[in-house]
């Protein structure tokens, strides 16, 4: 069995956000199709929200290639009989296979990730805190944009 791969999800993850951003830069200055300030605002934001959609993926893709390589902690926190080495559907579906996963942030996922995934195939503990820092602020950015409300305005006050 074909085990899964890092670097692809990564890969694939970088060359989204690079497009998006090329993509943005375009549309900003752009005269004739996005001339108002408005309407540049509002595809930034709805850019935000693609961003945050391609970091869940990221972020799912590289627990089910975790749990592809070894399954072993998982089982064990769980106390399950797991074989190590499931496919790729066997750890989407004990993962989320009802329900959708949810971090609240870095911390969240990287709890997760001592919790359940072998160390040695836990990218999460790669994060460092600078860079844990920039993508909680984003998240609470992408939390407002998704949500508009008091709760996530005032989250999102307090991070600035």
């Amino acid at each position: 069995m074909k085990k899964s791969n890092f670097d692809i999800n990564h890969i694939e993850f970088i060359n989204w956000i690079s497009w998006y951003g090329d993509f943005l830069q375009r549309l900003i200055e752009s005269k004739r199709v996005v001339r108002t300030k408005f309407e540049k605002l509002e595809l930034l934001e709805a850019f935000i929200l693609r961003a945050s959609v391609r970091w869940e993926v990221l972020v799912r893709n590289d627990i089910i290639t975790s749990l592809n390589r070894d399954s072993s902690e998982y089982a064990k926190a769980l106390n399950l009989k797991l074989r190590k080495h499931l496919s790729r559907d066997e750890c989407k579906a004990i993962l989320y296979g009802h329900r959708y996963l949810d971090f609240k942030g870095i911390d969240d996922l990287k709890s997760f990730g001592k919790k359940y995934l072998v160390q040695k195939f836990n990218p999460f503990e790669a994060i460092k805190k600078a860079d844990a820092q920039k993508i909680n602020e984003f998240l609470i950015m992408r939390n407002l944009l998704a949500h508009y409300s008091d709760l996530a305005l005032r989250s999102y006050l307090k991070s600035i």
